[in-house]
């Protein structure tokens, strides 16, 4: 069970006692600690965490209207339970706890067996409460982790070739809509079944996790790169011309070349991958297949002019 500490704040030595008396041998709380007024009590409560306030009403300087009021105000504190002791029967004074965040209301003089029912109830209404909400923290965190696995490549942590194709269909009508380039990368990697067939697959998943790692790396936060299937890579370049569509793919290019990979006997090889570029605007462009389509066509250029190569369409 979880160490709960209590805050007892009342200007009357006697009720506090009478409060501790009562508390400690029910054994409710790990820690008490006393403040015979407001200013004392708030002065805890900002210094150190409490899980549980009994608190008079009237007291001096910083009654207990105003000492809930400035509880309330602190985020760590919007549910902590709150009991207010009062000498007074008028109802309004009730009301007006109630309303500012007071979770029970006890008459001095008090009734033991009266205080640790309420105490306890609130005690357990917050424990199911807190129980309730770590279960939602539980459920919102398996929710996001599926989410992530259902638009997500399990090989290389890309975005799935689905989930590019919805994300890009939005980026290609604004686009549109608004005249902006926005270009288009199909990556293929250069032999890559002799990567395979030379060092096996576990040593080609590596080569396939670290071209997505390059490819993340030289991505911006607005471009969407996913593994569009086997050893081909895709990248929708938002807000980018043929031109700086070149100038990143260069780059990709020359950081796949150059990484040393080892192979299982303890030598080293390199791999080199082909790419073609399309860009909007561009008249023979009216639709998402048409810009994937002159990028095939460029990535395809690229191969037959002899691999490790930049072609734009």
């Amino acid at each position: 069970m979880a160490q709960k500490k209590l805050l007892i704040v009342d200007d009357s030595p006697s009720i506090r006692k009478s409060l501790l008396d009562t508390l400690e041998k029910a054994r409710i709380f790990s820690k008490i600690v006393e403040a015979d007024n407001g200013a004392k009590a708030l002065d805890f409560l900002m210094k150190e965490k409490f899980d549980f306030v009994i608190s008079d009403v009237m007291m001096p300087t910083l009654d207990g209207f105003k000492l809930l009021s400035v509880i309330r105000a602190q985020p760590r504190y919007l549910d902590l339970p709150v009991i207010f002791l009062t000498g007074q029967k008028d109802s309004v004074d009730k009301i007006k706890g109630l309303e500012i965040g007071a979770n029970d209301y006890i008459t001095k003089p008090f009734d033991p067996g009266e205080l640790l029912a309420r105490v306890n109830n609130l005690l357990g209404l917050k424990d199911l409460k807190d129980q309730l909400e770590e279960k939602n923290r539980q459920l919102e965190a398996v929710n996001k982790k599926l989410e992530e696995l259902s638009i997500t490549d399990s090989l290389t942590g890309l975005y799935n070739r689905r989930h590019f194709f919805e994300r890009l269909n939005g980026e290609f009508s604004r686009s549109k809509r608004y005249s902006l380039c926005t270009s288009l990368m199909l990556l293929d990697l250069d032999y890559f079944k002799k990567v395979n067939d030379t060092y096996g697959h576990q040593k080609g998943d590596e080569v396939l996790r670290k071209t997505s790692e390059i490819l993340k790396v030289n991505s911006r936060v607005h471009d969407i790169v996913a593994r569009f299937g086997g050893e081909e890579f895709i990248m929708s370049l938002c807000q980018t011309d043929p031109e700086g569509a070149f100038i990143m793919a260069e780059r990709i290019r020359k950081g796949i070349e150059g990484f040393q990979f080892a192979s299982p006997s303890g030598s080293s090889f390199h791999v080199t991958i082909s790419i073609g570029i399309s860009s909007i605007p561009d008249i023979r462009i009216n639709n998402i297949n048409d810009l994937i389509r002159i990028a095939d066509i460029s990535l395809y250029e690229a191969k037959k002019q002899g691999r490790n190569r930049v072609v734009i369409g």
